[in-house]
């Protein structure tokens, strides 16, 4: 794989966004958007910065990827899983990463109400109890209200 994904990945494993990384490694903006982007070639220094900035050694950034599923716990949510689980909740369509599974099932259990006056029928299979932060329900239900207009009328989501 190549260093730009790689670079993206460590960034959004330790949960922060460019602007947090720039301001913490000391490299313009600019120039961190054209790293992850595949765009521009990352010098020696450039990579100590980084490094450093992500709390792991310049090796690890070349060499590994972050152990993103190895507990299956969600550690920060993007614009897209936001609206992949909502879509998932509404449609029924589209598997989802084992990772994403808990937070799906316990926004159905929160969300069951409103699923319902549009008409969705949703079963949760087994019974665990989920920990998930309240501000990934908040996100996914705010999803699922917006998308809901367009799932009523019929338009395909």
């Amino acid at each position: 794989m190549s260093f730009s994904r790689k670079l993206k990945s460590w960034r959004l494993y330790r949960g922060i966004n460019q602007e947090e990384l720039s301001l913490k490694s000391g490299i313009p903006r600019p120039n961190l958007v054209a790293l992850e982007q595949g765009r521009r070639e990352c010098t020696l220094p450039t990579l100590y910065r980084l490094a450093h900035a992500l709390g792991i050694t310049p090796g690890t950034i070349v060499d590994k990827f972050p152990p993103y599923f190895q507990k299956r716990r969600i550690r920060t949510l993007n614009r897209y899983l936001i609206d992949r689980i909502a879509r998932n909740l509404l449609t029924g369509k589209g598997p989802l990463p084992a990772s994403l599974v808990p937070l799906r099932n316990v926004s159905v259990r929160q969300l069951q109400p409103l699923l319902r006056l549009a008409g969705v029928k949703r079963r949760i299979k087994g019974h665990k109890n989920y920990s998930v932060p309240s501000t990934f329900l908040d996100q996914v239900a705010l999803r699922v209200t917006k998308l809901l207009p367009s799932f009523i009328q019929g338009v395909s989501l």
